[in-house]
């Protein structure tokens, strides 16, 4: 985990996932850590969405001709930070529904990379196994790469 140059935090996984995704869609625009405002373009919708799903973000956008797809690279949380960084706990997972629905809503496609689907990735790996990891993890959209 690090902090990029605008101070947003990296986690684990996350720069491993950007080299893959690059491979994966070499024509696709990919950014890093956009705010949920700027994705959500019903202004409605945005007035009534909690300040916590406001002051989230999306950690990768991969922009192809065919579609929008917000990635998110989520920790499985561990030992005493479990409850609180935990993408499986109660409140971080309602969270990732609301702001999942919130996104299809808005036209785009959500993928999560979970820890436990993919060790690999999370260690900062780029390998074969690595890869299959985040491929597989897109098996339940039709994109074509």
């Amino acid at each position: 985990m690090h902090k990029d140059s605008s101070g947003n935090i990296i986690g684990n996984g996350e720069d491993s996932a950007v080299l893959i995704l690059k491979e994966m869609f070499p024509s696709a625009k990919i950014t890093r850590q956009l705010a949920i405002p700027k994705l959500i373009t019903n202004l409605e919708e945005l007035s009534m969405m909690s300040q916590e799903n406001k002051n989230r973000s999306v950690d990768i956008l991969v922009e192809t001709g065919q579609a929008k797809i917000c990635i998110r690279v989520q920790n499985g949380g561990s030992g005493s930070n479990w409850n609180k960084h935990s993408h499986i706990s109660d409140g971080r997972s309602r969270v990732d529904k609301i702001q999942k629905r919130d996104l299809e809503a808005n036209g785009y496609k959500v993928v999560d990379l979970h820890q436990r689907d993919c060790p690999n990735l999370f260690k900062e790996l780029v390998n074969d196994a690595s890869k299959q990891e985040v491929k597989d993890s897109f098996k339940s959209l039709i994109i074509n790469a």
